[in-house]
């Protein structure tokens, strides 16, 4: 926002440079980034002039003195009287000189200047025309109060108050202790009984409306310079009288206004939802499908979108003579996700969002109206003011005790200096001998606690004036860990340790991405994403640690071993969910947590004692399998067939029937499109499974040796490995500890699509030493399980 540190000057009465008041306000909370001059106007050789008589592009100007300049310029005529600005021979505008010129065998002395060529707007076509009362050769730098500087501030969203000049000026009059000086409220009396009946029918939303009926106004009635300059200063538009009269009263006093033509109402205005299948077309042409926004509506229907914008229907032209200008409170939940939603973005909904003054809406219409019937004429009608106090905002008293002070600031203040700051403030304050019960004024949303008040006594005293004391703190034993559980702490040190690094990516993703990456799929789509690249939210974890992949790559960081631990997000049938405060809602996704990485590049840093090695799927293998012996787990390993892996190195783990995991190489296909450097080994798991463990038991020492027995069987090329020694387990009873695949051989001698798979088996008795009939016996049992359910056959 940009506020004129000439106008605050006006309100305050201080003395200050702007480079001050700027540090000033910073200090105080009210962050001014950065500082601009109002415009850079040369003060000598650029005047007001006075169109004297002109012939065809010939002018004849008067700048004061006795002896008129003959101007030649192209822009469209001007007509004699006219006020324009006027830059003579030597002036220079920018990076250009103005010289005397001959155009068409005639001599120019000077240009007639646009506003775009002083700086002072876009209007490029046209020649700048200033009031009939600008005294012609005085200087145009003088003239506009070019000698100001724009103060550029960083507003916190709790700061609303501060959206308006006079909001600015209560801060700083407090901060300086110099008192405000506002312009008389003014009351204005009703001259006609025209008026529109107001209906609120959704308090909640809306519990203040006022309005008044203006007749009989000037519709070629200008702008005047001084509101014009203040109003481009301030970052806004000029749209002709009606609107800047209400833009400057939202800039002066910080209440939204709206103008409609009274003609183009119809009936009463009435505040409501909106209904199902109502259209307004807006005043930027956008037309809306409305839900349930609270509109503003006449008879015929909708004809504003409540503390956002005006319909194109009723808005204000140049033909308007009677307007219906309208003030109203708007709850913050009226206005907030809408313009998001709509894709607006307008400065009565910013200040909506963050919340106005519910008692400044008369005041607000009074100001407009004494500036229209001074610049316009116009007759005022009654103001209609219908309010529901029950649904207005609740403004309760503060307690802060008088000990809260030195307590949390380390450091006392006098009473009567609290008394003062809290008065400046505007709050309205009553002290006794437990401290002060304050009552926050009305523009004032943030101020809620004792811990508030605080702030303000810290910020506005000034922080330099707290002594720095180191805080203590007390060393506390961490909580006893349940043996059952593991913390994703510990995770994070088994992928720490394989060389892995932490990231945290965005849950809302580029659906595009998405879509290259996992394959087409449902996805939860975000109703108000704040970018049409992060507007859905993540199936899993992968594109964004690709995107960390890439960014690494593009920059040269060389960190291709990367996972993080996050929620990815499944859409679904309405479910219900508790939160944790106990209440109850309705989502249509499904919330699970997972832990996935990803590896890419050489096996280890290149030196010279071992030759350089490419990442394989074993060793993406190798640090899941780390993982689940650390969480105790031991799932099954079957082919995988997940869209975004290469389809011969992919793997899905199960726990019982329950998917549990992926893991593999990413497809090359995948690869090229994000234009990778080389081959991406990625898992992803579940992450509840791996945080439960079953607590940790002593075995005795073994008294009697193992028996070792190596078995080698066929079996079909797509019977896999975990399925033969997980039969292996189920059949080969209470004495098989251990079964190692150490070997697996394919082609000759073997037939086509046959693969030999050398295991070795332990067996070992508590007990007794076993005996070779028993172990055969054991031994004959496995071969028989594996014919069955496998087809394996004996290697001999």
């Amino acid at each position: 926002m940009l506020i004129s540190h000439r106008w605050l000057a006006e309100l305050t009465g201080h003395r200050l440079s702007p480079e001050a008041v700027a540090e000033t306000l910073t200090c105080a909370g009210i962050s001014v980034e950065h500082l601009h001059p109002a415009a850079e106007l040369p003060q000598k050789l650029l005047l007001v002039g006075e169109v004297l008589d002109r012939r065809n592009t010939t002018y004849r100007v008067s700048v004061g003195g006795k002896q008129a300049r003959t101007i030649i310029s192209n822009a469209p005529p001007l007509d004699p009287g006219s006020k324009v600005a006027v830059a003579l021979p030597g002036c220079r505008l920018g990076e250009r000189t103005i010289r005397i010129a001959k155009i068409g065998g005639q001599s120019s002395h000077g240009m007639l200047c646009s506003a775009a060529e002083l700086g002072l707007g876009d209007e490029a076509d046209r020649l700048l025309v200033l009031d009939d009362t600008a005294p012609a050769g005085r200087s145009l730098a003088d003239y506009l109060g070019a000698d100001d500087t724009l103060l550029e501030l960083e507003l916190t969203p709790n700061r609303g108050d501060c959206l308006s000049v006079r909001g600015v000026a209560r801060e700083l009059a407090a901060l300086l202790g110099r008192p405000l000086k506002l312009p008389p409220s003014p009351r204005l009396s009703a001259r006609h009984k025209k008026t529109l009946p107001i209906r609120l029918r959704a308090p909640a939303l809306c519990p203040r409306y006022v309005g008044r009926v203006l007749t009989d106004l000037d519709p070629n009635a200008r702008t005047p310079d001084w509101m014009r300059e203040r109003l481009r200063r301030a970052g806004h538009s000029l749209l002709g009288l009606f609107v800047d009269v209400t833009n400057y009263v939202m800039l002066e006093t910080g209440q939204p206004m709206h103008a409609f033509d009274f003609a183009k109402l119809s009936g009463g205005i009435e505040v409501r939802k909106a209904r199902k299948g109502e259209r307004l077309r807006l005043l930027n042409g956008q037309l809306c499908r409305l839900s349930d926004e609270l509109v503003i509506a006449d008879k015929r229907g909708p004809v504003a979108l409540a503390g956002i914008m005006g319909g194109a229907a009723s808005a204000v032209g140049p033909k308007t003579r009677h307007l219906y200008l309208e003030a109203a409170y708007f709850s913050p939940a009226a206005v907030r996700g809408r313009m998001r939603a709509l894709h607006l973005q307008t400065d009565a909904g910013y200040r909506f969002e963050r919340g106005v003054d519910y008692t400044g809406q008369v005041a607000a219409v009074e100001r407009a109206t004494e500036l229209l019937m001074e610049l316009a004429g116009g007759e005022p009608g009654p103001v209609g003011d219908v309010v529901v106090r029950s649904a207005l905002p609740a403004r309760p008293t503060i307690h802060l005790p008088h000990g809260e002070l030195p307590r949390v600031l380390g450091r006392d203040y006098r009473a009567d200096q609290v008394d003062q700051l809290f008065g400046r403030l505007g709050m309205q304050v009553k002290r006794d001998a437990k401290g002060w019960r304050v009552h926050p004024p009305c523009w004032r949303f943030d101020l809620a606690g004792a811990h508030d008040l605080v702030e303000e006594v810290a910020r506005c005293f000034g922080y330099d004036g707290i002594e720095p004391v180191l805080p203590r703190a007390e060393a506390l034993p961490e909580p006893p860990s349940v043996e059952s559980e593991r913390t994703v702490l510990a995770l994070k040190r088994h992928l720490a340790a394989a060389g892995m690094r932490e990231v945290i990516t965005y849950s809302f993703i580029d659906p595009d991405l998405q879509t290259r990456v996992l394959g087409p799929g449902p996805s939860v789509r975000l109703q108000n994403p704040i970018a049409e690249q992060l507007s859905v939210m993540r199936r899993s974890l992968l594109p964004g640690l690709l995107g960390v992949l890439r960014t690494n790559q593009d920059k040269k960081r060389g960190a291709g071993r990367l996972f993080e631990v996050g929620r990815v997000f499944q859409p679904c049938a309405a479910v219900s969910e508790t939160l944790p405060s106990g209440e109850t809602v309705r989502t249509r996704h499904r919330e699970k947590n997972c832990i996935a990485g990803l590896i890419s590049g050489v096996s280890a840093p290149r030196q010279w004692g071992r030759a350089e090695r490419r990442i394989d799927f074993y060793d993406i293998k190798g640090v899941v399998e780390q993982v689940l012996r650390s969480a105790d787990l031991s799932p099954d390993w079957r082919p995988g067939d997940h869209p975004a892996l290469h389809p011969g190195q992919a793997a899905a783990l199960y726990q019982g029937k329950q998917l549990f995991g992926q893991v593999g190489r990413l497809h090359p296909a995948r690869e090229r499109q994000l234009e990778l450097d080389s081959p991406v080994f990625w898992f992803e798991l579940d992450l509840a499974p791996l945080l439960k463990r079953r607590p940790a038991s002593m075995d005795a020492l073994h008294d009697y040796p193992p028996v070792l027995r190596d078995l080698a069987v066929l079996v079909e090329d797509k019977v896999t490995a975990g399925r033969v020694v997980q039969q292996i387990h189920l059949s080969g009873g209470d004495w098989l500890e251990e079964v190692v695949l150490f070997d697996v051989h394919r082609g000759a001698p073997l037939p086509p699509g046959r693969k030999s798979l050398a295991l070795g088996l332990t067996f070992r008795s508590r007990e007794r030493s076993l005996t070779a009939a028993e172990i055969e016996r054991q031994m004959e049992r496995v071969l028989a399980n594996l014919r069955k359910d496998c087809g394996a056959e004996l290697r001999t």
